[in-house]
C-alpha cells in the first residue's frame, strides 16, 4: 500500500515592517519647534495600514538639516523632510504606495490652516474645499448625495493602498470641523447660506465618525463597534479599539476627534438659532465624555462635565428666552398694528365726513338760493343722497374697524390663553359683557382683548361700534347710567375699571 503524502506549501513569511524614526524633540533645529511633529503627522496620514511603523524620537544630531528621520531597518538617515511631498517620497522609498491626491489634499489643507490663522477666511475656505474634494475623490470618506440626509454613497479606495486608515479618517473629520468654523466666520460678512453650510460640514464630521465599520473593516474591534448603537460608535473608535490603541499616536487626536466634532455641531446649531439641535449635540457630548472616562484626570473630567452641562443649560435658557421674546414681540406687534390700523381708518372717517359735509353745505346753499322749483327739488334729492352716502361709508368704515379688532381668530387655544383675565370684574364692565350676551358683539376672545385695549385709548370708537353692530342686528344696546358729569360714557367707565 502506497501512501502519498503531499506537503502543503508553506506560507511565505510576511516581510518585516519598515520602521521609521522621526526627530521630534531635543536639539536646536526645526524638529524641536513643531516641524518634527508636523512631519510625523503627515507620514501617519499618508502611510498605508500595514508595512510601516512610525515613531518619534529624540535628537538625531542633524539639527541644521531640517526635519530628519531614520530608516531603522537600514540605518539610513533622510534629511529635510519638511512637507507632505517629501514625506511621501520617504514612504515610496520604503515600498509603500501613496495616492498623489492625498499628498495634494494634505498640503492644501495645511495652507488652508495657515490662511485661517492669518484671518484670510475666503482663501482658507477655497483651500479647505479643494482639500475635501481631493480626499473624497481618493475614496477617503463617504460621498454625501444630499445634506443633511442619511443617504450616502461610500466610495471604495482603489489600488493597493486599501481602505482609509484611522489617521486619514481623523484628518478628514478635523478638516470638516475647520471648514465649518470658517463658514461660521464668513456668516458675519453677509455670506448667503454660510451658517447652513457650517451646519452641514459639522453634520458630515459627526456622521463620518459613526461610519467606522466602513472606514475600519475586518477587525475584531470593528465587529464589536458594529454591535454598538450608532451614537456610541465614535466613542468605541476613539477609546476601545485595541488596534488603534497600538497604532494611534498622540497626533491622531484620540480623545478629541469626536468631542471636537460634536462641539462644532452644537456651535453650528446655535449660529442658526436651532436651539433644539444644539441641546441634542450637548447631550451627545455628555455621553461621549462622561465623568468616569479613564482618559481624563479627575479634575479635567469634572471640568469637562461642568462645561458640557453649562452648555446644555445655556442652550435651554436661550431657547426659553427666544420663546418668551417671540411671544412678547408677537404681542407688541399685534397691538401696535391694531392701534395704527384703527388710527388710519379713523383718519379716513374724518376725511369722508369733511368731504360729505362740504357737499351738504353746498347743496343746502344751492337749495336756499334757488327757492321753489325743479332746481330746489334737485338740491333736496342731492341732500338725501349725501345722507345715504354718509351712512353707507360710515357703516363700511365701522365694519373695517371691527375686522381690525377681531384680528385672526384661527388658533382658538392661543387666543383663549391671550384673552384670559382681560375683562376685569366690576359694575362698569357689565356694560361690555351685555353687548356679547345680547349678540351685539361676536364672541371672539381676541376681539374682546382688542376692544378693551381700544376702550382704554379711545372710548368713543367702542361706543360707536357697539351701537352700529346693535343697529345692524336689529337690537339696541342696553341703557347705561350717566357718568359723574352727567354724560353717557360707558366705554370710559370700562377703561376706569379695567
Amino acid at each position: 500500500m502506497l501512501s502519498l503524502f503531499l506537503a502543503s506549501p508553506s506560507a511565505s513569511p510576511s516581510p518585516a515592517p519598515v520602521r521609521i524614526r522621526v526627530c521630534t524633540m531635543g536639539g536646536e533645529g526645526m524638529c524641536s519647534v513643531g516641524a518634527g511633529d508636523s512631519t510625523l503627522a503627515a507620514l501617519r496620514f499618508l502611510a498605508p495600514r500595514d508595512g510601516v511603523v512610525l515613531n518619534g524620537c529624540s535628537c538625531l544630531a542633524r539639527c541644521d538639516r531640517g526635519v530628519v528621520l531614520q530608516l531603522t531597518n537600514t540605518g539610513e538617515f533622510v534629511e529635510r523632510v519638511n512637507d507632505a511631498a517629501s514625506a511621501a517620497d520617504v514612504l515610496r522609498r520604503a515600498g509603500a504606495e501613496v495616492d498623489p491626491r492625498l499628498i495634494e489634499a494634505y498640503g492644501t489643507g495645511e495652507r488652508g490652516s495657515e490662511h485661517d490663522e492669518e484671518g484670510r477666511l475666503t482663501e482658507a475656505l477655497d483651500a479647505y474645499g479643494r482639500a475635501v474634494r481631493l480626499a473624497l475623490a481618493a475614496g477617503l470618506g463617504p460621498q454625501w448625495r444630499s445634506l443633511p440626509s442619511s443617504v450616502l454613497r461610500v466610495r471604495e479606495r482603489r489600488g493597493r493602498a486599501g481602505a482609509p486608515t484611522a489617521e486619514q479618517a481623523a484628518w478628514l473629520v478635523q478638516l470638516l470641523v475647520r471648514r465649518s468654523r470658517v463658514y461660521t466666520g464668513l456668516s458675519g460678512q453677509g455670506w448667503v447660506r454660510s451658517r447652513q453650510r457650517a451646519l452641514e460640514d459639522a453634520q458630515q464630521a459627526v456622521q463620518l465618525l459613526t461610519l467606522l465599520d466602513a472606514v475600519l473593516p475586518d477587525s475584531r474591534a470593528d465587529a464589536a463597534a458594529a454591535r454598538l448603537s450608532e451614537e456610541s460608535r465614535a466613542l468605541a473608535w476613539a477609546r476601545d479599539s485595541p488596534r488603534l490603541a497600538r497604532r494611534r499616536p498622540r497626533h491622531v487626536h484620540d480623545p478629541s476627534a469626536t468631542p471636537v466634532s460634536q462641539e462644532r455641531l452644537a456651535e453650528a446649531h446655535e449660529a442658526l438659532r436651532d436651539i433644539s439641535g444644539a441641546i441634542l449635540a450637548y447631550e451627545q457630548l455628555l455621553r461621549i465624555e462622561p465623568p468616569d472616562d479613564p482618559r481624563l484626570a479627575p479634575p479635567l473630567a469634572e471640568l469637562v462635565l461642568i462645561s458640557h452641562r453649562r452648555g446644555l443649560a445655556d442652550a435651554a435658557e436661550v431657547r426659553e428666552g427666544l420663546q418668551q421674546g417671540l411671544q412678547q414681540v408677537e404681542q407688541v406687534s399685534r397691538e401696535t398694528l391694531t392701534r395704527r390700523a384703527l388710527e388710519d381708518v379713523e383718519s379716513l372717517r374724518r376725511v369722508v365726513d369733511e368731504d360729505i359735509g362740504l357737499l351738504e353745505r353746498a347743496a343746502a346753499e344751492y337749495e336756499i338760493g334757488t327757492g321753489r322749483g325743479p332746481r330746489s327739488s334737485f338740491a333736496s334729492r342731492a341732500m338725501r343722497d349725501l345722507s345715504t352716502l354718509r351712512k353707507v361709508a360710515f357703516s363700511d368704515i365701522n365694519t373695517l374697524q371691527l375686522q381690525i379688532l377681531r384680528g385672526d381668530p384661527t388658533d382658538l387655544e392661543e387666543l383663549a390663553s391671550l384673552s384670559a383675565g382681560d375683562v376685569a370684574p366690576g359694575q362698569q364692565a357689565y356694560w361690555l359683557r351685555a353687548q356679547f350676551e345680547t349678540g351685539a358683539l361676536p364672541r371672539d376672545p381676541l376681539f374682546v382683548r382688542n376692544l378693551v385695549e381700544q376702550a382704554r385709548r379711545d372710548p368713543r370708537i367702542v361706543s360707536r361700534l357697539v351701537a352700529d353692530m346693535a343697529a345692524n342686528t336689529g337690537g339696541a344696546p342696553p341703557a347705561v347710567e350717566p357718568g359723574p358729569d352727567g354724560a353717557d360714557d360707558p366705554a370710559g367707565a370700562i377703561c376706569d375699571e379695567v
